[in-house]
């Protein structure tokens, strides 16, 4: 199932073998790719916490993997993204020439104070991002920048604490300010400040 797909999948997905291979959307959701060979070959994608850890589940892949992760037989082997802590705890699992957190590298992301508008029953409230749960309702932009107000929370994620700039840390993509048809690295605009994201 969703071979091949660009879409975003939420929490506890890809558990059937062969699920969600050569993914090429942009997030797969926490504890996922966990049956035989799910999430092979995924490109570029972010998939987020104890996920990855079923036989070659990620082999291949180009992701940035979440914490608790790879620990199946073979799992992320020849992967060549980003892994988090606590991975790779058996034989012959993440062969290749992955990569470990650094120092250097933080996760793409958003201070957990960062305010959203949720969308319940017909009513609005700010919610912080810590406090979304997923399959709330937020307000956002749809494929023509037009604000809508159905966009359904996928995946949550607390990646601890990094360097952010107003809100973002300076690789999180934002729609750029001078051309909304694209986006750019959010940069180190605003305060630099150290939180949980």
């Amino acid at each position: 199932s969703c071979v091949g797909s660009t879409a975003n999948i939420g929490d506890d997905s890809c558990t059937e073998e062969n699920s969600c291979r050569e993914f090429k959307g942009q997030i797969i959701g926490s504890r996922s790719c966990l049956a035989s060979q799910s999430c092979h070959q995924a490109i570029g994608a972010y998939i987020l916490d104890e996920s990855c850890n079923g036989e070659q589940s990620c082999a291949y892949s180009t992701a940035i993997i979440g914490y608790n992760s790879c620990n199946g037989d073979l799992a992320c082997k020849g992967a060549t993204g980003i892994i988090g802590e606590n991975k790779c705890n058996e034989d012959n699992e993440c062969e290749g020439d992955h990569f470990d957190h650094s120092d250097e590298y933080n996760f793409s992301c958003m201070a957990a104070s960062t305010g959203f508008t949720k969308v319940e029953n017909g009513t609005i409230e700010i919610k912080e991002l810590q406090h979304l749960e997923v399959g709330d309702t937020i307000k956002g932009v749809n494929e023509d920048k037009t604000e809508v107000d159905d966009c359904e929370v996928v995946s949550v994620s607390t990646q601890g604490n990094g360097t952010v700039f107003g809100n973002y840390t300076s690789d999180h993509y934002v729609l750029s300010a001078d051309d909304n048809n694209k986006v750019v690295a959010h940069g180190e605009d605003g305060e630099e400040k150290n939180v949980e994201v």
